[in-house]
């Protein structure tokens, strides 16, 4: 109970930032819980990027809707879908000798209508799973007075 407790407390804890502080953050349990987020089939169809130059997070910031948070946060996490889910598939079973699984993989797969769709979905599983070690770390911005919500 005390861990699902202390779980519980860090989310509570967590809220959104409006701005982020000029320190250096120590992202490994973020980047440990993506990693190590469930997804279906553990195909983990999707790649995320990690973003600490501030050239390119100023180069990617209108495509983030101008918000500030993308320029001024330590690290910037990109999660991008994997087109190519067969040749993803094909990796997966090389990679962990699951061969007798991959009827049934490439069978999902080939049925499935909106494979970036299925692929988008995967990725939130690992981005609520990235916030969550991000709340646990107690990783904050900061809120200025002159900044307010």
């Amino acid at each position: 109970m005390g861990a699902n407790q202390s779980f519980l407390e860090s989310l509570e804890w967590r809220r959104a930032v409006k701005h982020f502080g000029e320190t250096d953050i120590d992202t490994e349990p973020i980047r440990t819980a993506i990693v190590a987020a469930p997804s279906s089939f553990g195909l983990q169809p999707y790649k995320v990027l990690a973003v600490k130059n501030r050239e390119l997070k100023q180069l990617l910031q209108p495509a983030c809707y101008d918000q500030c948070q993308i320029v001024e946060c330590d690290t910037l996490f990109v999660f991008c879908t994997i087109s190519k889910l067969a040749t993803r598939a094909e990796e997966y079973i090389s990679a962990t000798g699951a061969d007798s699984s991959r009827d049934m993989i490439m069978g999902f797969l080939n049925g499935l209508q909106d494979k970036r769709a299925w692929s988008a979905r995967q990725a939130y599983i690992a981005l609520g799973f990235a916030m969550a070690a991000a709340a646990e770390s107690k990783i904050l911005g900061r809120v200025s007075p002159d900044k307010a919500f």
